[in-house]
């Protein structure tokens, strides 16, 4: 009885320092809120609501719940599909981003390669140089 006991006295201590562990996070992440993105946003939430199902998972393995009625198993779930919604859009996100950029660099060059022909101080257009192998005299009359 007395070893039982102290196992959940342990137990005990170390739930408040989860807690208090958990609150120190809390203070961290509202700070950063304000200044992320709705997306670091969405992954954080996914994260926090994930670890804490899985601690109440814990829970209720440790006091000898049985498996199929174990509350958040079906959130923890959910959060998981969830989670690689996430990833998906990411990932979505980001290959838009590339083409987006390529189109952008697309422009680029051709507006460098159009500038080559202008002059940008007047906005006339500079007359070509064109070198001939044909000597002026070898050149017919039309």
């Amino acid at each position: 009885k007395e070893a039982l006991l102290e196992v959940f006295r342990k137990f005990n201590d170390q739930m408040k320092e989860v807690t208090k562990d958990f609150e120190s996070l809390k203070q961290e992440v509202l700070a950063r809120k304000d200044s992320s993105s709705s997306e670091e946003q969405a992954k954080l939430n996914c994260g926090l609501s994930y670890s804490t199902h899985a601690l109440l998972w814990m829970y209720f393995k440790a006091s000898g719940t049985p498996g199929g009625v174990i509350p958040p198993q079906k959130e923890l779930q959910r959060i998981q599909h969830y989670m690689k919604r996430l990833e998906n859009f990411s990932e979505e996100n980001e290959r838009q981003r590339t083409v987006q950029i390529d189109k952008e660099a697309a422009g680029r060059f051709i507006r460098a390669n159009i500038s080559v022909n202008d002059d940008s101080v007047s906005g006339k257009k500079r007359q070509r140089e064109f070198v001939s192998d044909i000597s002026p005299s070898k050149k017919q009359k039309h």
